[in-house]
Parts: structure tokens; C-alpha cells; sequence
């Protein structure tokens, strides 16, 4: 158990992985481009990120004293092969937690908080009744916030396992002389298919592709199987020879990082500060937007709208020479959307229908768990 104070968003087991003596890692800060090597207690940490109350930590930990044996195991024996199915959902398990748990995704749900106030709860406050005391000013002025959200992402994310279990896993080994690269926030998205105004980065979006490096010589991909072809695939594992490849996906890390990139060998910084610079002109804020699906006149006078909230940034569109579209699911797609964008205007594209339903159970049983557990300690 880590010091209470020091409460980890990327868990120290995880950080070992790319460590030569398993107590310090190589740190490049992306603000600053400096190299600094940090000890792992010290690095991916916030002092009580969690909150004072040790309860939600342990949680996380009781996680990830069943995690963390999962990976050790795909390490040691570089395959896929032999999990059980108790071991496959704690796989699952561990990558959506790391992507909804990290001080990027925390930024994200503070960022929504404000996109939220500002564009409908302040409007709505001005013009109800019991506000009309307070100037417009005054309340634009409050700084209306919801510390705990981010709890509660991450507990929808950890509802939604079964969404991903759809997606084809995929062991990347790394054959080249390069090194898989890490970061602050390591799970990452990637799509090649792109709706208007939409990157399709749900878990259940059609043509998912997540990324996650486990060391420095191996990356694990879940992705949508049937959207895409695979080259070179054998018995779920792909040798890597191509260093554009690696280069890329090292790419996706720097993309997403927040603030920093973590990596095992010192002869890796000019690699990292070369794709650094080459990523800083695309590089875009994971901020969120809104776009009007409906728009109709109401009775009362003025109109009533139905929009859509849409994170942007953090789909980085790479391509790599092993991942092919597949053409035949390419064509259906665009049908599929052009007639759907016209009867459903609301409903994103979804992979499966079957597991939609069931992550919506899960996630209500989540609620109706989250709300019996309020009435408890009040």
C-alpha cells in the first residue's frame, strides 16, 4: 500500500514496467522539453488526489493488486494465450479505470463542469425567478463546481467492461532497435472512421481502436476486428519491424500526455524530443463542443433544442502500415450512417446493440447501488 498522501493516477506497478532498476523512471516534461529521472513513488501522483478519505484509494487498490498480475503474465510470456475469463475482464477492467482515472481525465470532468454552467445553468438562472435579485454579472461571477465527478466517471467506466469485450485483443511486440514510450495518461484512442463532427471515441463506437503499452518492447491493442484488417497477425500477436510504426505509436503517447512522457532507456530522449516537436503543430486541447440535432418552435414563443455534447481532441487519427481498413465494411458504414443521420439524428453509430442494452443495465444498477449507499450514511 502506497503512503495515503501520495495517491497514484497511474499505478506504481504500471510505472515499473518501464523502469532499468524498477525504482526510478525517465521523465520528459512536455511543457518544459526537459529530462529528469523520478522515482516512481513520486511520479504520476497527486497528494490526496482522491480525497482525504482513504476509502476510494484502497478501492483502486483492491483493483489493482488483481490487475497488476494480468499484465505481469502477458509480460513473461509475450502472448494472450492461456487467460481466463476472470483474467480477461481484470485486462478490461484495468484499461478503462487508467483511462478514467488519470489527471487528464480529471481536467476533462472540471471542463465539462464549466462548459455546462456556462452554456445552460447560468442562462437558466437569469432568467428564473428566484434569481432575479442577482445581477447577470454576479452570476456570471460564481464558480459553480462538482469535485467528485470524476468518482463518478470513473465509476461508469468501470460499469462499462462488457462494452469492450466485443474488441479484438492484440498483442504489438516491438522487433525493432526503438522502445515503446509511455505517459501520464496512457490509454489511448484512436479511430479511422469519422462522422461529421464526430471522431467516434466512445467504447462503443464502430471502428474503435485503443492502445495501451504494457514495456518498453510491448503494446496492447483491443480493436474493433471487424472494421479492419490486420497484417501480419498471427495467433493475436503482430511483429513489429517497421519503425514508422513504432515512431507512431510512441506518437499517440506525446499526443495525449498531459504533462509528461515516461520511457525505461536514456537513449530514447532524442527519439521523444523529435516526435515531440513534430507533434506540437496537431496537437489540440480536449475541450468540449456542442452541436444542434434539432431545433423546433414551441407554443410559448422561442424554441426548443436538442444538442449533442461532444468531446474534441482526443481521437489522433494515426495510421499505421499493420491496420487496414476493411473496404467492404468501409462501404456499409457509410450507408449505414447516411441513412440512420436522417432517422435517428440524436443516436451515434454503435458497434453492437446487444451489449448497448447491457452496459445501460449495468449502468443503472450502478445508480440505483450509488443512491442505496447515500441513504446509508445520511
Amino acid at each position: 500500500m502506497s503512503d495515503s498522501k501520495k495517491q497514484h493516477y497511474v499505478p506504481q506497478f504500471y510505472l515499473r514496467n518501464f523502469s532499468k532498476d524498477q525504482s526510478q523512471v525517465f521523465v520528459y516534461i512536455l511543457r518544459s522539453q526537459n529530462v529528469v529521472l523520478s522515482p516512481i513513488s513520486s511520479t504520476c501522483q497527486g497528494k490526496y488526489f482522491y480525497g482525504s478519505d482513504p476509502a476510494f484509494e484502497k478501492m483502486l487498490q483492491g483493483l489493482e493488486d488483481v490487475q497488476a498480475p494480468v499484465i505481469k503474465k502477458i509480460i513473461e510470456q509475450q502472448n494472450l494465450n492461456g487467460l481466463t475469463m476472470e483474467e480477461w475482464i481484470n485486462l478490461h477492467t484495468f484499461l478503462l479505470l487508467q483511462f478514467a482515472r488519470t489527471k487528464d481525465a480529471r481536467m476533462i470532468a472540471d471542463n465539462y463542469v464549466d462548459f455546462f454552467v456556462k452554456k445552460y445553468i447560468k442562462p437558466m438562472m437569469k432568467g428564473r425567478e428566484e434569481f432575479k435579485e442577482y445581477s447577470p454579472e454576479y452570476i456570471d461571477s460564481l464558480k459553480i463546481t462538482m469535485p467528485n465527478l470524476y468518482k463518478f466517471f470513473i465509476g461508469t467506466a468501470l460499469s462499462g467492461v462488457v462494452g469492450i469485450s466485443d474488441l479484438k485483443p492484440l498483442l504489438l511486440v516491438n522487433k525493432t532497435q526503438k522502445h515503446f514510450i509511455s505517459s501520464d495518461a496512457p490509454v489511448v484512442k484512436n479511430n479511422y472512421f469519422k462522422i461529421t463532427n464526430n471522431d467516434l471515441t466512445g467504447f462503443q463506437s464502430p471502428g474503435l481502436q485503443i492502445f495501451c503499452p504494457l514495456n518498453e518492447n510491448l503494446l496492447l491493442l483491443l480493436i474493433h476486428g471487424e472494421a479492419y484488417e490486420i497484417i501480419g497477425e498471427h495467433d493475436s500477436i503482430v511483429e513489429l519491424t517497421n519503425t514508422d510504426d513504432i515512431d507512431s505509436l510512441n506518437q499517440l503517447q506525446v499526443l495525449n500526455g498531459l504533462e509528461i512522457v515516461l520511457f525505461a532507456d536514456q537513449t530514447d530522449i532524442v527519439d521523444i524530443r523529435r516526435i515531440h516537436e513534430m507533434s506540437v503543430p496537431i496537437k489540440s486541447n480536449k475541450k468540449f463542443s456542442e452541436k444542434t440535432i434539432n431545433k423546433t418552435k414551441v407554443k410559448e414563443g422561442g424554441y426548443s433544442e436538442m444538442v449533442r455534447l461532444h468531446l474534441d481532441g482526443i481521437n489522433y487519427r494515426l495510421h499505421f502500415s499493420f491496420i487496414r481498413r476493411n473496404h467492404k465494411y468501409s462501404r456499409w458504414f457509410r450507408i449505414q450512417c447516411k441513412i440512420n443521420s436522417k432517422k435517428f439524428p440524436i443516436i451515434m453509430p454503435y458497434r453492437s446493440k446487444k451489449l448497448i442494452e447491457m452496459i445501460t443495465d449495468n449502468f443503472d444498477l450502478l445508480v440505483e447501488n450509488a443512491k442505496k449507499h447515500e441513504k446509508k450514511i445520511r
